[in-house]
C-alpha cells in the first residue's frame, strides 16, 4: 500500500507484536505538498478549514457517526479498505480517542482493526478530528496549524 513513513510509524503502534508497516518509496508517495505531510490531531474548530484546504477523504465508523461534513466525500472505515487517498481525516470513536490518549486503554480487536484500516488509507497525511487537552500529543502526531 502507498503511504509515507510517519503513517507507518503511527499505525504500527496498534499491533506492536507484528512487523511494522513499511513506507512506500515510489515517486507518487514521495511527492506532494510538504505542508500537509504528516499525522495530525485536528481540532474540531479547524475541521471545515482543513476540509476546504487539504480536501481529504473523511473516514467514519458508520453512516450515523457524528461530525461528517456532508459537503465533502465520506466513507465508512470498512468501505475504505483496500483503497488509498492522498489525505484522510478520521472521525474516531470514543474508544479510539481513549487509545490515542493512553495506549494501555482497552481497544477491542474489531475497533483496533478498523482504526488500523483508517490510519493506513492516507498516502501523505492522516488527521484525527478531536479536541486535545493539555497532555502531550501521541507519539508521531503534531497539532494541525492553519497556514498563515
Amino acid at each position: 500500500m502507498h503511504r509515507r513513513s510517519h503513517i507507518c510509524t503511527v499505525s504500527s503502534r496498534l499491533f506492536p507484536v507484528l512487523p511494522a508497516s513499511q513506507a512506500c518509496d515510489c515517486v507518487r508517495c514521495r511527492t506532494g505538498s510538504a505542508a500537509w505531510n504528516g499525522a495530525f490531531i485536528l481540532r474540531t474548530a479547524d475541521y471545515a478549514h482543513y476540509l476546504a484546504t487539504v480536501r481529504p477523504m473523511q473516514l467514519r465508523d458508520k453512516i450515523t457517526s457524528l461530525g461528517v461534513d456532508q459537503r465533502w466525500p465520506a466513507m465508512n472505515f470498512g468501505e475504505s479498505k483496500g483503497r488509498g487517498f492522498d489525505h484522510v481525516v478520521i472521525l474516531p470513536t470514543e474508544p479510539m480517542r481513549l487509545w490515542l490518549s493512553d495506549h494501555a486503554a482497552n481497544l477491542k480487536p474489531q475497533s483496533r482493526a478498523k482504526f488500523y484500516v483508517a490510519l493506513t488509507r492516507g498516502r501523505h497525511s492522516v488527521a484525527i478530528a478531536m479536541d486535545w487537552g493539555t497532555s502531550p500529543l501521541p507519539t508521531g502526531f503534531s497539532l494541525y496549524e492553519r497556514a498563515s
